[in-house]
């Protein structure tokens, strides 16, 4: 029995990249999707690598076709509800950082479907609740800061440091 789980945007931008543990960590998980905030933060960045001339038309063509395969969480009233009331919370309570309104509605679509979230954004998401999974930390740096990557292809010049690999997810039957 595998998790029902919602992807966040770094780990989709690590897959297309080509990082071997975000394959990985999405293969335990038959159950995938993403949230409506990360298909449009995806869908952001495909349009302007490609209106760039980073991103050619048939690399921009096939991670619309890759992305298209998640099922998407959409944004209804209970999501909102959830979204107002995480990120109230974090405006509130001093010792937390403020949780952008983005990240509420991930989280919140995460909590509302019983979803865990699979993220590296340890900045934003606590790895300490049962709907937040950290699989690795990785450290992506570009080789010249004066190449423009293409992050979407096997043509990215990145090094990438993985690190702080977490063990492969347990499931309760």
């Amino acid at each position: 029995m595998s998790t029902r789980v919602i992807v966040d945007s770094n780990i989709v931008i690590d897959l297309l990249n080509g990082i071997a543990e975000a394959k990985t960590e999405l293969l335990y998980h038959a159950d995938r999707a993403i949230s409506a905030v990360t298909w449009m933060e995806l869908m952001t960045a495909f349009h302007a690598q490609r209106e760039s001339g980073v991103m050619a038309s048939e690399d921009y063509d096939t991670s619309v076709i890759f992305l298209n395969v998640f099922p998407v969480i959409d944004i209804d009233k209970a999501v909102m509800g959830k979204a107002a009331e995480l990120r109230g919370h974090s405006l509130v309570e001093r010792s937390k950082k403020k949780l952008a309104l983005p990240d509420a509605i991930i989280k919140a679509s995460s909590e509302v479907t019983g979803r865990t979230l699979i993220t590296r954004n340890t900045k934003d998401f606590s790895n300490d609740g049962p709907l937040v999974r950290v699989p690795y930390i990785a450290k992506v740096s570009h080789r010249s800061p004066a190449i423009t990557p293409n992050i979407f292809t096997a043509k990215a010049d990145l090094i990438v440091v993985i690190s702080d690999v977490a063990e492969p997810p347990t499931f309760s039957r």
